[in-house]
């Protein structure tokens, strides 16, 4: 589909291709059409017109600007998988509105949740798109990861045994299921903002590390490590950025950032959550924080003799946040035990939580042994 194209690239959808969506479906529905099986030329099996048009309302409902090129294609496939579970229907009102989505045919717009709807049901055009089976089959899926290797009858592709795969699942169940909420209100803002990418770079910025150099004693990294933007607004839980045009810099949806304010502030620690090139060329993100300030350490295993760059985060009583460690993708491990370097001597901890896993880190709990 051409939709998955803009989606892949976080570019603007050009205007009216919603409402060409939902034109074809209108009039396939209204010629008795729109369950006929097609030739689809690029699919394992036959598909019908009403079911490419679930996939194009399920996918928009994901969010797909939160998601990495990546994740977008996994997401894609499992719609394709499990599409015909949503049900489309008349629009009604219903006291009961989780997992029920408003689809307006006549206008240029994805589907939005029920419960969000700015204005009256037009019984005429709009449909209701009902997604609570596909939220019970993907529950039951979370069931199945949880307990082992996926079962052969699961319906899902070999890359479903992979640990990122189950927290795909839980995203998936938390968009189908209900509507995802706004906790803190975000107010406009016209700043400009400090910004370093990677793992990386931000441990070598904190630790006031130069760049290594390589083989030929060429420095790895030949540009600043961290890039001004724009800020557009900003709430208690995170930013939108936009970046100016002299930042040359690469980002994906899951890695981890540092921002600073001000010369005097400390360097902050985020995630980039979405990104989104704008009809006017701008390339805008979003950013959640994860805590006010980090330690730069260097952490060995019983495998590695040196040291794993690691981000330490501090425990926050206030919110009772505890202490945590950000590594590299594959530095969680169950019970896994690490020595952490302090300046007071080695410190053994044993890894005990998974907070979240993206394709850029790991965030894991500790407990000091």
């Amino acid at each position: 589909m051409q939709i998955v194209i803009y989606y892949e690239t976080y570019r603007a959808l050009p205007r009216s291709l919603w409402a060409e969506l939902h034109q074809i479906f209108s009039l396939a529905r209204a010629r008795d059409l729109a369950d006929q099986e097609i030739d689809s030329g690029s699919q394992e099996r036959e598909v019908s017109i009403s079911h490419v048009y679930k996939q194009a309302l399920l996918l928009s409902l994901t969010d797909p600007q939160h998601l990495s090129p990546r994740e977008i294609k996994l997401v894609c496939d499992y719609i394709m998988r499990f599409a015909h579970l949503a049900q489309l229907q008349p629009a009604n009102n219903l006291e009961n509105t989780a997992a029920i989505f408003l689809v307006s045919t006549g206008r240029d717009k994805p589907p939005v949740p029920l419960s969000k709807r700015l204005r009256n049901i037009d019984g005429e055009n709009d449909l209701l798109l009902l997604t609570m089976d596909v939220a019970r089959q993907v529950h039951l899926h979370i069931k199945q990861g949880q307990s082992g290797p996926f079962p052969p009858g699961a319906g899902l592709p070999d890359s479903a045994n992979q640990p990122r795969y189950l927290d795909l699942l839980n995203y998936l169940l938390r968009h189908w299921g209900a509507a995802p909420k706004r906790i803190y209100s975000r107010t406009p803002k016209n700043d400009g903002i400090e910004l370093v990418i990677g793992l990386p770079a931000i441990h070598r910025v904190l630790s006031n590390q130069p760049a290594t150099p390589n083989e030929d004693n060429i420095p790895v990294i030949s540009r600043p490590l961290s890039s001004r933007w724009q800020v557009l607004n900003i709430s208690a839980g995170g930013m939108a950025l936009r970046k100016l045009p002299a930042a040359e810099v690469q980002v994906h949806v899951g890695d981890l950032v540092c921002i600073k304010i001000n010369p005097t502030s400390h360097w902050a620690l985020g995630v980039l959550r979405w990104a989104n090139h704008t009809e006017n060329r701008h390339l805008d993100i979003g950013l959640q924080m994860l805590a006010p300030d980090a330690s730069a350490i260097n952490v060995h295993s019983a495998t590695l003799t040196s040291g794993i760059p690691m981000l330490l985060l501090p425990e926050i009583p206030v919110i009772k946040q505890t202490a945590s460690l950000i590594g590299n993708p594959g530095s969680y491990g169950p019970a896994k035990i690490l020595d952490i370097e302090q300046e007071e001597g080695m410190q053994r901890i044993m890894i005990t939580r998974l907070i979240e896993r993206t394709n850029h880190f790991d965030h894991f709990q500790f407990s000091p042994l």
